[in-house]
């Protein structure tokens, strides 16, 4: 064809890479032309996440080749070809920085189960980590990535505890030694010595070893020596000594020896004109320090201490003691026991004060004086008419004796012209035993207004406290045995049955606390108090018909906080004033004067089978054992009623509860939500429930077993009627 008169095509030979792209290229090729070999650099195929690849030739991708290697007629195409190799990737596995087990080697994508760390005797391994510093906490994939892994573990060592117990003979004398504990690491060595213990020796001096992969226990037993050694001392006691340091006298010492832990051997001697008190055997202790003491002791002989007011007479008599004592030992006695209240301490001893050697012959006899320095305080004022306030212009102040008359100048400071001259006198009469109870008011008066006595108004009476919130005894009959006090007999108490006209039904609070949160249940009571508990405890139809704010006591007045409980019970006669027309609304009450009026409450008559030490003769006798016999009032519980001790505000609260059937059953019958105070939080003490009781308003139910509280109401406000 090369002459020929038809122009010949032109064909193209192309080299390809597998993605496409022209490596080689040869063109104005004929038909018939041998095929051009590829004459660029070998192809090359980068590597993917799986596999490597290695170029393995070409492959004819596009026309045809002629016969021969040779051209054809239409261009040609070729592509390059790659062999794959699958890549492996690493897993490697490292302990405290080395290697551990065999390298893993996986391909992309495999599933990868994650190593157990592995084992270190004595040591405690943690991992996987990322680094090799052990930071960051690996999470080991599920799959192979396309990377070379590494994980790192550490191993700390472990510590184990030694422990070496000690024993010995179950003798009631040996003390195990304390247990040894150490904490040690695995392979350090351990040696702990026996420790010593006197008077028994150990099965083994030490215990050693070195600290395995494992706590470490062992025992040490001892046992007890046979030589022992001991003394025995035999005392005489003197004839005449001054305390317990003085009274014996060494006379003979034994050494003896024995078996640690048993008992000593010690034998009674005979002394001549002594006999040996009982005593025990000891058990020997292993310090050789035991001794054994065997005291022989003189004769005994009995004595009688009689405690006695003002002076030594039958009616005066407060108690006795018995006894019988060492001779020539003083009678033994305790100052202050059966104190009255007003009454101080040293009593003064009369009769004989040391044992002699016939008993009846050895009674001391204590007799207590009243206080003679009770403070008191007169207060002098002016006021424009009976009912205008009032002004002070001068006081004193001084010392008197308990149960006196409190002493006063009427016209000490008695304006020179334009004032009545009936003065008008208020507060205390008698000194009681509290000082601030003890105030003499005394009040002149302008001409311009006549005087009313029985009403005098006092916004200002300082004798009166502002806000008194809890209940208290409101009579106060002087002790008929005190010649220096006023004799009002058991039956003249000035306060009378009133059981028909308390409200007994309803469980309202008739006590409320002070404004610093505590209602001072160890606190005593005035009159003034009491009469308002009354008041309070009053039913809804009786305080109607009778309320009023009108009295004829001199000290009682408008104005004052307790002005209408007074004068409301006065005007139905449920109390009454003395006969100097008074009230002494701040005079405190005893625990007899409350019982009288408890057993009035229900008009009791009859005996009572019921006995207290003290009060054999008093001029309560007969209320008190009627009102115990009902269960309203208790005793102490050494048989005494202390019937003149002045009566707590815990004490009168219980025994009102007891007469109005006012008592739960215990206090989980109580309900968590009610008012409490600071100073009776102590669930244990006795006056807990009952100061509870009568402090919250409550709904109740009630059976043989008590009252159960089921719902609160707001407390009544009882300020109304002050």
């Amino acid at each position: 064809g090369f002459w020929s008169s038809t122009a010949e095509t032109a064909y193209t030979v192309t080299y390809k890479n597998y993605d496409g792209t022209e490596l080689d290229n040869h063109t104005g090729l004929y038909e018939g032309d041998a095929i051009p070999t590829y004459s660029g650099s070998t192809p090359a195929k980068p590597s993917d996440l799986q596999n490597n690849y290695t170029f393995s030739g070409w492959t004819l991708t596009s026309g045809t080749e002629g016969s021969g290697k040779k051209v054809g007629t239409t261009n040609l195409e070729y592509t390059a070809q790659y062999t794959p190799t699958a890549i492996d990737y690493t897993v490697t596995y490292y302990l405290d920085g080395v290697q551990t087990g065999s390298v893993e080697k996986h391909h992309y994508n495999d599933p990868i189960t994650t190593r157990a760390l592995p084992d270190k005797t004595g040591y405690t391994v943690t991992g996987w980590y990322t680094d090799s510093t052990y930071t960051a906490n690996a999470t080991i994939p599920a799959t192979m990535p396309a990377s070379n892994l590494s994980y790192y573990a550490k191993s700390t060592i472990n510590t184990y505890t030694t422990t070496v117990t000690y024993v010995g003979p179950d003798d009631g004398i040996f003390v195990s030694p304390t247990p040894y504990t150490d904490t040690l690491a695995y392979n350090t060595p351990y040696n702990v010595q026996s420790p010593s213990v006197p008077g028994y020796t150990p099965d083994k001096e030490a215990v050693s070893g070195t600290m395995p992969a494992d706590d470490v226990k062992a025992t040490v037993t001892y046992t007890a020596n046979t030589d022992t050694a001991y003394t025995v001392e035999h005392y005489l006691e003197n004839l005449i000594y001054t305390g317990e340091t003085d009274k014996w006298t060494l006379q003979e010492t034994e050494y003896k020896t024995g078996t640690t832990g048993q008992s000593t051997a010690a034998a009674v001697k005979t002394y001549s004109g002594f006999t040996a008190s009982p005593f025990t055997q000891a058990k020997i202790a292993g310090d050789g320090k035991t001794v054994v003491k065997i005291y022989y002791t003189r004769n005994q002989v009995g004595y009688t201490v009689n405690y006695y007011k003002d002076s030594i007479s039958a009616d005066n008599l407060l108690g006795s003691e018995s006894g019988a004592g060492t001779f020539g030992a003083n009678i033994p006695y305790t100052d202050g026991n059966y104190l009255p209240v007003g009454y101080v301490i040293p009593g003064t001893l009369s009769g004989q004060t040391t044992i002699t050697s016939t008993a009846a012959n050895n009674v001391l006899n204590v007799v207590y004086a009243k206080n003679g320095a009770v403070g008191y305080t007169v207060r002098y004022y002016t006021r424009p008419s009976t009912n205008g306030p009032w002004t002070e212009i001068g006081s004193i102040t001084g010392t008197g004796t308990f149960g006196a008359a409190i002493p006063y100048n009427v016209n000490l400071y008695f304006p020179s012209s334009g004032y009545d001259s009936n003065v008008y006198v208020s507060g205390a009469v008698m000194i009681s035993a509290e000082t601030s109870s003890n105030i003499v008011n005394i009040v002149y008066t302008k001409l311009s207004d006549p005087i009313n006595p029985t009403n005098p108004t006092s916004p200002t009476n300082p004798t009166s406290p502002t806000n008194p919130t809890s209940p208290t005894n409101p009579t106060n009959p002087t002790n008929p045995n005190n010649d220096d006090e006023v004799d009002i007999e058991d039956n003249e108490t000035p306060l009378a049955g009133l059981l028909g006209l308390l409200n007994t039904e309803d469980h309202f609070n008739y006590v409320i606390g002070y404004e610093d949160g505590t209602v001072h249940p160890n606190g005593n009571l005035t009159r003034a108090e009491a009469t308002t508990i009354f008041f309070r405890l009053l039913t809804e139809e009786a305080r109607a018909i009778y309320l009023t704010e009108e009295n004829e006591f001199s000290d009682v007045s408008e104005g004052q906080w307790f002005n209408t409980a007074i004068s409301t019970l006065a005007s139905i006669g449920i109390v009454t004033g003395y006969e100097d027309g008074t009230f002494r609304p701040n005079a405190m009450i005893t625990r007899a004067e409350l019982a009288a009026i408890i057993a009035r409450f229900a008009e009791l008559e009859g005996s009572a089978q019921f006995a207290f030490t003290d009060i054999n003769g008093h001029w309560a006798e007969a209320s008190i054992l009627l009102a115990a016999s009902n269960g309203w009032i208790t005793g102490y519980e050494n048989a005494t009623f202390r019937p003149d001790l002045a009566i707590t505000r815990a004490e009168t609260v219980t025994m009102i509860n007891r007469v109005l059937d006012r008592i739960p059953k215990s206090k989980e019958a109580l309900l968590e939500e009610m008012l409490t105070f600071s100073d009776n939080l102590d669930t244990e003490k006795w006056y807990y429930i009952p100061i509870q009781e009568a402090t919250n308003y409550h709904k109740y139910t009630k059976n043989e077993a008590g009252e159960t509280w089921t719902e609160l109401i707001e407390n009544i406000d009882w300020t109304i009627y002050e």
